[in-house]
């Protein structure tokens, strides 16, 4: 998470880049600021370039920020897999409300390294600007096993399970399967929110 908070005027977080053709992003009042109206021409361009994420290893990943603007003005998203040799074009906001809530999902590129370039194009307005704020990317780790599975009370129908972890999940999925069967996909997968639980209408003189 990047709040741009805490830096001196103009200064850039660290790892933070400017691509720069006739105009910058820089910093002001804790937030990433565009002044889009350097010599009132239109077309002017500042692009400024993340940290490098790595996505490897996870479940999914969501890019979020929030967006501010006064007048006309473009913001594009743009996405590098090639530590910024080339770039994709995530999404282009034009007219940029008061308040605007980026949320885009990139679970496409999980096992990949990226880097996001966030590209400004002026429009000449006078006092016209762009702001970025709370630039965010939010990991979706992928599902985690419990270290060992205690088994008492086992019963003719029934069994109470404790799943042995320090891991704080918020729920748990689990699927039975009888002896013989073709794996936990000829199974039903069952969620639970806790680390103690019973599992009920087993056959009794059978193996799972």
């Amino acid at each position: 998470v990047e709040n741009f908070s805490g830096y001196s005027y103009g200064v850039l977080p660290l790892c933070w880049t400017n691509y720069v053709e006739k105009q910058s992003w820089f910093v002001e009042y804790d937030r990433l600021y565009f002044p889009n109206n350097e010599n009132n021409v239109d077309g002017f361009k500042g692009a400024i370039v993340s940290p490098m994420f790595d996505l490897r290893g996870i479940e999914g990943a969501n890019l979020k920020m929030k967006m501010l603007g006064n007048q006309t003005g473009k913001v594009t998203l743009k996405l590098s897999c090639d530590s910024g040799k080339t770039y994709s074009q995530l999404a282009e906001y034009d007219n940029i409300p008061a308040t605007k809530d980026v949320l885009i999902n990139l679970s496409s590129y999980v096992g990949k390294v990226i880097n996001v370039c966030i590209e400004g194009t002026a429009t000449g307005i006078e006092n016209s600007y762009l702001i970025v704020d709370d630039f965010e990317l939010e990991l979706i780790e992928s599902c985690s096993r419990p270290e060992a599975i205690e088994l008492t009370r086992i019963g003719g129908t029934s069994v109470d399970v404790k799943l042995l972890t320090s891991l704080n999940a918020s729920s748990w999925q689990y699927v039975i399967v009888k002896s013989g069967d073709l794996g936990v996909e000829s199974g039903t997968i069952v969620d639970v929110t806790t680390k103690e639980f019973t599992i009920s209408n087993l056959l009794g003189f059978s193996k799972y």
